[in-house]
């Protein structure tokens, strides 16, 4: 019976998995045929800005919520869920106003200490994007939670295709490259719109049983989420965008263009896959329990050699034939982003696989495990930075060098979930 139910539980996530791929398949598609022509009205240097931009606003982003929406995947008590959900809404409003304040108050002093000059004309972009981003963000938690993924996937497609429209639009109506950063916000929020509309009927529902002394049990239930989880995040999304902000500093705008082009490419397979296994992944192992070790095991186990599968091939044509394909698909001036794309290729198959896992430790309420696991990473790409600018590296020296550091990165971090999931077997 317990073999039963963990291949049971796998064959669920597999067809969750598949509905979110086939939404997220659908925005990506969108996305890869908008990109093209989007590189041919854009220069390098409009998106070396644009990269600088969602760089930031990437970084900005788990300030928004402090990360407390994960809170609302994880009670059994869907009235506990929704006083979680009330209250990220109320820390987003709250920190967006904090952060918009803070910018129109100081944003040169702050613009010119981090060498973000280019960003000055755009400032006010940054808490509207900090608010939409944060709003869909714990809207798509709710969804999760519920584990309406058709909706989800939905949303991905209409996201997509605002924002790819909207930058080609108005690449033609407003001076560039504005019309980037417009279009990444409005896609930010793009499906905010529909996700409240179908949600709606729940919430109301919900809002009758909304109490004073409900939200504050819940906010000392999970305190620990923004005092571990939070600092975890926000080091994640900084090592993650430190490459566009260490470009920014040690190069020309229009090396951060091409290395931005490069990340965003190999951002599509994880956007694509990744982020719809680990939802689906994280739904399951949350609805199965921590208690039942054995058949999340199965199931991690089941997702690794999937991911495996796909990762494989992909990663290959991107290393051997990287700058053929940049030069066909996005114009021969965005060449070296291709060569940039064949060395970061390397770490691609290695983050594929443990990027949606690592959510394990969420449901074993080992929060802290995540701040530690970002700070090794922090200080590999700290290391790698230093090394770089110090001795001067050209920038496939250094893509090299960070590439071959988080490859080591993303191998321990699998070892570790392994390690985490036999110790937790051996206590059970």
């Amino acid at each position: 019976m317990q073999k039963k139910i963990s291949i049971d539980n796998a064959k669920k996530v597999q067809k969750n998995i598949l509905t979110l791929i086939s939404g997220n398949l659908g925005a990506r598609a969108l996305g890869f045929i908008f990109l093209p022509l989007i590189t041919r009205v854009y220069s390098p240097e409009d998106f070396g800005v644009f990269s600088l931009f969602t760089a930031v606003l990437s970084i900005l982003l788990p300030i928004a919520t402090l990360k407390y929406e994960v809170t609302v995947l994880i009670p059994k008590s869907s009235r506990l869920a929704f006083n979680q959900l009330v209250v990220s809404v109320l820390l987003t409003m709250v920190m967006t106003l904090i952060v918009a304040v803070i910018l129109l108050l100081f944003r040169d002093s702050i613009f010119r200490l981090f060498d973000l000059e280019p960003l000055l004309d755009f400032w006010w972009l940054l808490p509207l994007g900090i608010f939409t981003a944060s709003s869909y963000s714990i809207l798509s938690m709710w969804g999760t939670r519920l584990q309406n993924f058709k909706i989800l996937a939905i949303t991905s497609v209409y996201q997509s295709f605002i924002g790819g429209a909207s930058k080609l639009i108005l690449a033609y109506l407003l001076v560039n490259p504005l019309g980037l950063l417009v279009g990444h916000v409005m896609q930010q929020g793009g499906g905010i719109y529909k996700l409240k509309n179908k949600f709606w009927p729940d919430f109301k529902c919900q809002f009758t049983k909304l109490r004073l002394n409900r939200i504050w049990f819940g906010v000392k239930l999970f305190r620990n989420v923004p005092l571990t989880r939070f600092p975890s995040q926000l080091i994640l999304v900084l090592t993650s965008n430190s490459p566009i902000l260490y470009s920014s500093v040690a190069y020309e705008s229009e090396v951060t263009g091409f290395i931005g082009l490069a990340f965003t490419t190999l951002a599509l397979p994880m956007a694509l896959v990744g982020q719809s296994v680990g939802k689906a992944y994280f739904s399951e192992i949350a609805k199965i329990g921590r208690k039942n070790i054995v058949s999340i095991g199965k199931v991690t186990k089941f997702i690794v050699k999937r991911l495996f599968i796909i990762a494989i091939i992909p990663t290959l044509v991107l290393i051997f034939f990287g700058p053929f394909l940049f030069s066909i698909t996005f114009g021969s001036k965005w060449a070296m982003s291709g060569e940039y794309v064949s060395i970061l290729a390397w770490m691609l198959i290695f983050q594929f696989i443990t990027a949606p896992i690592i959510n394990l430790f969420t449901v074993l309420n080992k929060h802290q495990v995540f701040l530690y696991l970002n700070l090794l990473r922090l200080c590999i790409v700290a290391t790698v930075f230093t090394t770089s600018f110090s001795l001067k590296f050209s920038p496939i020296s250094w893509l090299t060098l960070y590439s071959v550091g988080l490859s080591a990165h993303y191998c321990f971090l699998g070892l570790y979930v392994y390690w985490t999931l036999k110790s937790q077997k051996s206590k059970g």
